[in-house]
């Protein structure tokens, strides 16, 4: 059972953690300071609207919010994989392959390799994805 006044202080911790006071929180998640207050002091339940801006504007973990497991904030690069899993990839493989890329001249080596041949042969098809890119999102 989800408790109040747990999920307002793990709010108030991700707020703290982000070094921002309690106003400028509010304000970007379009409440009141005041609301905000009542919401980290365990008085009121935050809407899905502000748990929704919570997650968009700053990664905080929604899972971490409501039952104070796993990690604070999601990871931003992981998040921006989340779509992955409807091309069949899976995630934890993007992070995988970012963390051996990130650390390994060889897989950097092998990546760009891979990349030039890629763009070679298919360089306006990828041109053309990368314009289309965001306008799903309009």
């Amino acid at each position: 059972m989800i408790k109040k006044n747990e999920l307002g202080s793990r709010i108030k911790e991700a707020r703290k953690a982000l070094n921002l006071m309690q106003k400028d929180f509010a304000e970007t998640l379009a409440i009141s300071a005041p609301a905000l207050s009542d919401i980290e002091t365990g008085k009121n339940w935050p809407g899905l609207e502000i748990l929704e801006k919570m997650v968009k504007k700053y990664n905080i973990d929604i899972y971490y919010v409501l039952f104070g497991e796993g990690d604070m904030f999601i990871d931003p690069v992981f998040f921006s994989f989340r779509n992955f899993n409807e091309m069949g990839v899976r995630g934890e493989d993007v992070r995988d392959f970012l963390e051996y890329f990130a650390k390994s001249r060889l897989v950097q080596f092998a990546v760009m390799q891979a990349f030039r041949e890629l763009l070679f042969a298919k360089k306006d098809l990828i041109e053309s994805e990368l314009n289309n890119m965001g306008k799903d999102e309009e």
